[in-house]
């Protein structure tokens, strides 16, 4: 619960500051990366590329926040570029502990959905409007919180619990790091405000990954000759 409120925090804080695209890259390809350095360490002898491409990631991650930093030279922005970072960290360690409650402890994904943010709702009431709380629970705002919810975070978070169920959390945590793409793209769409140097970090950001799988599926291969 402690590691969702620091991930929720980092969520509701940064994409304001340096774009939904921007920050769904850093946080996903910051997963990737711990994902990459984990599998590496651990299986050093066969699998030492997944550490070395993780480090490709790093420059990756530096480069896209250098050139925004570049841009936008104040303090706010600094902590705000690392924000995501802290957040894909969280949401590694998050799934790690999370598969292995689900292992040991035999908890649906459900059951680890229908407690994890209890400490975050507690800590949010501090700092809701109390003056005119009721002002801001009107039938609108209540249908578009609703919506939000459901769209932001119940379902997509109960696919990811699934997914622990069936997958490792490395695994997942390079998978899912494939989203900041369609962010991009959907950025472009309605904002008009997408900078065409992302696109590149992005697509290679995906090159590195198609890379690691055929790597994988070469090595498989090869073991089985």
């Amino acid at each position: 619960m402690f590691i969702i409120l620091i991930m929720w925090s980092c969520t509701m804080y940064g994409p304001g500051l340096i774009g939904a695209s921007l920050y769904g890259f850093l946080n996903y390809s910051a997963m990737g990366m711990f994902g990459f350095f984990s599998l590496g360490i651990t299986g050093w002898i066969t699998q030492k590329h997944k550490f070395y491409l993780g480090l490709c990631i790093l420059l990756l991650i530096l480069a896209a926040s250098i050139d925004f930093f570049q841009k936008f030279s104040t303090m706010k922005i600094a902590i705000a570029l690392t924000l995501p970072v802290l957040a894909g960290a969280c949401s590694f360690f998050y799934f790690k502990q999370s598969q292995m409650l689900t292992k040991k402890v035999n908890l649906t994904a459900t059951q680890i959905l229908s407690f994890r943010f209890y400490l975050t709702i507690m800590m949010i009431t501090v700092f809701l409007p109390h003056n005119n709380f009721t002002n801001y629970l009107n039938k609108s705002n209540m249908l578009y919180l609703i919506l939000l919810s459901f769209l932001s975070l119940i379902i997509p978070l109960y696919f990811l619990q699934k997914a622990l169920e069936k997958i490792t959390a490395e695994q997942n945590a390079i998978i899912i790091s494939l989203s900041p793409i369609l962010t991009g793209i959907l950025e472009e769409i309605i904002f008009k405000n997408f900078d065409f140097y992302y696109i590149v970090i992005y697509l290679s950001y995906s090159f590195i990954l198609a890379f690691s799988y055929l790597i994988s599926k070469y090595n498989t291969v090869q073991n089985k000759h």
